[in-house]
């Protein structure tokens, strides 16, 4: 299934791509195709990150590790940001069932592309431990930050805290958000495993 529908998406795509450069640039329907094309860009890459969470063969924690690092090293590379990931052996051996692996790789995405799109940083700092029973996991960068009262996140449009909020609270986590305009972001998961 996934195949097939990836490769659906990627005809998708590949024929908004080829429409777009018949047209000419300032034409109106360039920004639909666009959109098209980013639509179908993110919905093979949210059904790739479920299938390789349901997949039992990452039941070890050690694959969330490294596909962690590497989404890291990814999203920041092409703006220019170091990433400094740091882990401790014990959680490298922690097991978590399927729901919690999604829930925690689809939360930790959310912060590292939100620290991509918004922060303007060069720097980005990722630590993930395993402490007397918690998992921690803590994202900072060295961003331009923004007010983390709820009203100001919203009018800036985007669903970023509330998605965060509601991925934490379905793994029984602790989420702390710190920021300010000027002083980076710092985001703190707790989680007891």
């Amino acid at each position: 299934m996934h195949d097939e529908i990836g490769s659906t998406l990627s005809s998708i795509a590949l024929y908004g791509a080829s429409a777009k450069m018949i047209l000419p640039e300032e034409h109106p329907i360039s920004n639909v195709l666009t959109k098209i094309n980013e639509s179908t860009s993110s919905m093979n890459e949210s059904m790739s990150d479920i299938v390789w969470a349901i997949n039992t063969r990452n039941d070890k924690f050690d694959n969330i590790v490294s596909r962690m690092e590497a989404f890291a090293n990814q999203v920041m590379e092409v703006r220019a940001c170091k990433v400094f990931f740091e882990t401790n052996n014990e959680v490298k051996q922690l097991d978590l069932d399927m729901e919690q692996r999604k829930n925690l790789y689809l939360l930790y995405k959310e912060i590292v592309n939100n620290a991509g799109k918004h922060s303007s940083c060069i720097n980005l700092w990722v630590k993930l431990n395993l402490n007397n029973g918690f998992l921690n996991l803590a994202i900072k960068d060295d961003g331009k930050g923004f007010n983390t009262n709820e009203t100001d996140a919203y009018a800036m449009g985007g669903n970023g805290l509330f998605n965060m909020k509601k991925r934490a609270a379905e793994l029984h986590a602790e989420i702390k958000i710190d920021s300010t305009p000027g002083n980076g972001t710092e985001v703190n998961l707790k989680m007891r495993v």
